[in-house]
């Protein structure tokens, strides 16, 4: 199975929060030999880390020490770079879905996600607007 996962699901991979135990289950029960995740994910991860730090949820070591993890195991993703076309998908989905509430950095996972629509069996993801986005457009959650 190929799975495509945004940001908010693939940090629960690394921190234990609300989620997680779905997420891990889903791994658990399921054989994925690939996880696509766009280029933007490495920033929007290292993101919430950082504001887990703020918020006080994990310490800023540990904080280096996921990023660390995470890092090395960037190997072990098929990332979807983020080119003029991508761009360029993104911006039409802001205009198509720009009223339901899609900003910038949502707008290029759903494109990303959309890029992959002939290779991806599954889509996952924590936000739920997001979620009715990859609906919207006809992918798999």
């Amino acid at each position: 199975m190929t799975v495509f996962l945004d940001t908010s699901s693939l940090f629960k991979l690394y921190f234990q929060e609300e989620g997680s135990a779905e997420i891990d289950a889903f791994f658990a029960e399921n054989s994925i030999n690939t996880v696509l995740i766009s280029s933007i994910t490495v920033i929007e991860f290292r993101s919430i880390v950082w504001r887990k730090v703020r918020m006080k949820e994990v310490s800023s070591a540990d904080a280096q020490e996921i990023i660390r993890v995470f890092t090395h195991d960037l190997s072990l993703y098929s990332i979807i770079a983020i080119d003029d076309t991508l761009l360029q998908l993104a911006s039409q989905l802001i205009d198509k879905h720009g009223l339901n509430g899609l900003r910038s950095l949502d707008a290029l996972q759903l494109a990303s996600a959309v890029t992959a629509r002939d290779q991806v069996t599954l889509y996952k993801t924590a936000d739920r607007l997001l979620n009715d986005l990859f609906k919207a457009e006809g992918l798999p959650v």
